[in-house]
């Protein structure tokens, strides 16, 4: 199960905010989140920003790796914030690219060696 999700899930029990809210609040739909939860699925991006947005004393670091404490201080810019995130993510996506990439290659070799064993 994502990691996310579950420290997502530990925000809106510290808020005791019902699953069925936080869905409607940040505009998703209905079971979509729990879901998401409950068969260990990730979050996506733009649904990570709504609650970045929405719940704008949620510690982005936090949500993202579990450092640094759950709530953030409030003096913070958000724009900062999603800047931050927006950087790790690109990180992320990159590196998974990367090994995409070197996935195929691995698939194109083994196709070729499949086909000349025939």
């Amino acid at each position: 199960m994502s990691n996310t999700l579950l420290r997502i899930k530990q925000y809106i029990d510290y808020k005791k905010i019902s699953l069925r809210s936080f869905e409607v609040s940040i505009e998703i739909s209905n079971g979509s989140f729990t879901s998401q939860l409950k068969n260990g699925k990730t979050i996506g991006v733009d649904k990570l920003e709504r609650i970045l947005q929405k719940y704008n004393d949620l510690n982005p670091e936090w949500v993202l790796t579990g450092k640094g404490p759950m709530l953030r201080n409030q003096n913070e810019n958000p724009i900062d914030q999603l800047g931050e995130i927006y950087e790790y993510l690109r990180k992320h996506t990159y590196l998974l690219e990367e090994k995409l990439k070197e996935a195929e290659q691995k698939i194109q070799q083994l196709e070729i060696a499949l086909n000349r064993d025939k």
